[in-house]
């Protein structure tokens, strides 16, 4: 969006803000950027502490496990 921004409003400040959560082992705002000497791509960073989430894989799990056990009770 920055790109666009600076592209669009010629002459107009334009700033990249990024909200990223706190990751354990993470001591350096360079550890967040993708990859080996990579930098972040924002003037700003915000950084958050991080939020609790269930595994986003664990209904869609049980489902199948319940799915599994039906057809297999189902075969004769």
């Amino acid at each position: 969006m920055p790109a666009w921004l600076v592209r669009e409003l010629p002459g107009k400040a334009v700033v990249a803000v990024g909200h990223l959560e706190v990751q354990a082992g993470f001591l350096h705002p360079d550890d967040y950027a993708e990859g080996p000497g990579a930098a972040l791509p924002y003037d700003y960073v915000i950084f958050t502490p991080g939020a609790e989430r269930e595994d986003p894989c664990l209904e869609l799990r049980k489902k199948m496990d319940e799915k599994k056990a039906g057809s297999a009770a189902a075969r004769p």
